[in-house]
């Protein structure tokens, strides 16, 4: 399902799952089309995937949500 995530709920994700380490480049790339309207919203079919509320997919989305400062349309699957 399609859901406007914003920052606060990106944050919370963020903190109840294990950290990775972070792709900057790839980061920046989320970062920029989300910034410049390119963002698809999750349309290409790459979901952020929570299994109780731990992140299975979706890590630098959401940490592109949280630099970005406002909400983003994502897909988010929940297990």
């Amino acid at each position: 399902m399609i859901e406007t995530v914003s920052p606060e709920m990106a944050r919370e994700w963020l903190a109840n799952s294990r950290n990775q380490p972070i792709k900057q480049d790839k980061l920046t790339n989320y970062l920029q089309d989300m910034e410049n309207g390119n963002w698809k919203g999750g349309e290409e079919g790459r979901a952020v995937i929570l299994d109780n509320n731990h992140i299975r997919n979706g890590f630098h989305r959401l940490h592109a949500v949280v630099k970005l400062g406002r909400p983003v349309n994502l897909l988010v699957e929940r297990r």
